[in-house]
């Protein structure tokens, strides 16, 4: 955190004070509004708790430390802006009727001066053997103001995602553990030889229901980008596999029903032979005698 040097103001009118008083009223009380709507979210609660926050690791921990010690730095400033409003308003409600020059120098140096003051410690790296271990760095309210503005959307946004994770992860773990028995009980019935497979998909699962809790950036993460996509791959091998079995035993039961009742099928082969030449039609074989046979017929008669 660094503030910036201003630059020296004008002095201000006792109506412009009061514009410049009402705005700072309004936009601290904005701020505030919507920082207690974060700080009293669910999940915002959860990662700020203590035991929380401290267990937390991986992603989680790389992303939301520092976003939420950032919004916490923050909030330390916020004491005094409202102290500092509160009495540049009893101030100018109390302007003596003549001679308000000092008064008004006043409420305006608290409105637009460096008047937040932080204290901050020195790391031990950065201080030479007679520096002082800690400094104090100087804002305006204005600058507060403008400090917060991304700080707390950082950290918004960070903790609706979480909010999300929370929501939806432990639901979509749930439905995987269930495919994942199911592609076991399919392993077993049409390969074996997939088993030990499932059962590592079957140990990632439960660590990851267990992650969620300490990483759920990095379980999320690990969940869409890694885990889901071998078990819908697995899945659809084995449905394949269960299609392509369901075929073959059919075929093996037609051709083994076939080969059971040979007399069965001979009369199927009658029948649709009968059905190509039907009862009283013409047909060579049955009504035409070739001539080399009617020679013979002939000259059989012929001798005596």
């Amino acid at each position: 955190m660094s503030s910036t040097v201003s630059q020296p103001a004008k002095v201000l009118t006792q109506s412009e004070l009061q514009a410049l008083l009402t705005s700072r009223h309004d936009e601290f009380d904005r701020a505030m509004s919507n920082l207690g709507d974060l700080m009293s979210n669910t999940t915002y609660k959860l990662l700020t708790d203590p035991q929380v926050f401290a267990n937390l690791v991986g992603v989680s921990r790389d992303r939301i430390v520092p976003a939420l010690s950032a919004l916490s730095e923050i909030w330390g400033l916020v004491p005094q802006v409202s102290d500092l409003l509160t009495r540049a308003t009893e101030m100018h409600k109390n302007l003596p009727r003549f001679f308000q020059e000092k008064e008004l120098a006043q409420i305006q140096e608290m409105l637009c001066g460096q008047a937040v003051q932080v204290k901050q410690d020195i790391p031990f790296a950065q201080r030479s053997l007679l520096d002082p271990t800690t400094k104090v760095t100087s804002f305006s309210i204005e600058q507060v103001l403008t400090l917060v503005g991304p700080v707390y959307v950082a950290a918004r946004d960070l903790v609706l995602e979480v909010e999300q994770i929370f929501k939806a992860l432990f639901d979509q773990v749930g439905q995987h553990d269930a495919t994942v028995k199911r592609i076991e009980v399919s392993c077993s019935e049409l390969d074996a030889t997939l088993l030990p497979h499932v059962e590592t998909l079957k140990q990632r699962v439960s660590t990851l229901r267990s992650k969620v809790s300490t990483d759920p950036l990095g379980a999320q993460a690990e969940f869409t980008g890694d885990l889901m996509p071998e078990v819908s791959a697995l899945d659809q091998k084995l449905q394949e596999m269960k299609r392509l079995k369901q075929e073959t035993d059919t075929q093996v039961k037609k051709r083994t029903g076939a080969a059971d009742c040979p007399e069965e099928h001979l009369r199927q082969c009658q029948g649709r032979s009968g059905r190509a030449h039907p009862q009283g039609q013409w047909h060579p074989h049955r009504h035409h005698t070739p001539a080399l046979c009617r020679g013979r017929l002939y000259r059989q008669r012929s001798w005596p």
